[in-house]
């Protein structure tokens, strides 16, 4: 046993992808965004020119995040109706920011009211399953850990061995989770980027399927 996985205790060592590095600050700048609507004004808004009023530094169709502490350049992804900061997981759209800046607003059509619950419904949802991601996979690494040790007094303990063995084949799945949830750009472990437009149409489905169902 100890020489099938002698190379699983060696990749054990091996640094943690990025999308894998779960610390405090990571559940912290997770907290749930009460996402609203995609609303559509009856005129055009220019949204680009909203951000900026609301300093967002913007370059092409990235900006940086007025709201992240630290350096948060270019964590800003948005489109002609709504942002996303892929760091600190704050959300915004033409409503929000024209309300925040004290601008004139149409009132909700139930359109928008139904695509605003949806959001909040999304958004909790995301955190939710991050967390619990989160605390399975610290829950890997810590027993990981604590087997690294015993094996260095027990080389021949099969529970150590099987608890590293758990968290080297349960690496790719948590890495394609996590970048799932985070939108990594550049993936690992999944074949193209997860965009938070496709897990929502993802999410939106699941809930028609669910309803049919009932």
């Amino acid at each position: 046993m100890a020489s099938a996985l002698g190379q699983q205790s060696r990749n054990s060592d091996r640094p943690t992808p990025r999308s894998q590095e779960l610390s405090v600050s990571d559940q912290r700048r997770f907290r749930p965004r009460q996402l609203r609507g995609l609303a559509h004004e009856p005129e055009p808004v220019d949204f680009v020119a909203l951000l900026e009023q609301a300093g967002f530094k913007i370059r092409g169709r990235r900006a940086n995040c007025p709201f992240c502490q630290g350096s948060a350049r270019f964590t800003v992804a948005f489109t002609n109706e709504v942002a996303f900061c892929h760091r600190c997981k704050w959300t915004g759209n033409i409503r929000t920011l024209t309300r925040e800046l004290g601008l004139p607003l149409e009132p909700l059509t139930r359109e928008i009211h139904e695509k605003r619950e949806q959001h909040d419904r999304f958004g909790e949802w995301e955190r939710t399953i991050y967390l619990l991601l989160v605390r399975k996979w610290r829950s890997l690494t810590h027993r990981a850990e604590l087997a690294k040790q015993v094996l260095l007094r027990f080389p021949d303990c099969e529970p150590a061995w099987w608890a590293l063995a758990d968290l080297y084949h349960s690496e790719s799945t948590f890495g394609a989770a996590f970048e799932f949830l985070l939108y990594e750009r550049l993936p690992q472990y999944v074949e193209a980027p997860m965009t938070r437009d496709q897990l929502l149409a993802a999410f939106s489905e699941a809930e028609r399927r669910m309803r049919d169902v009932a």
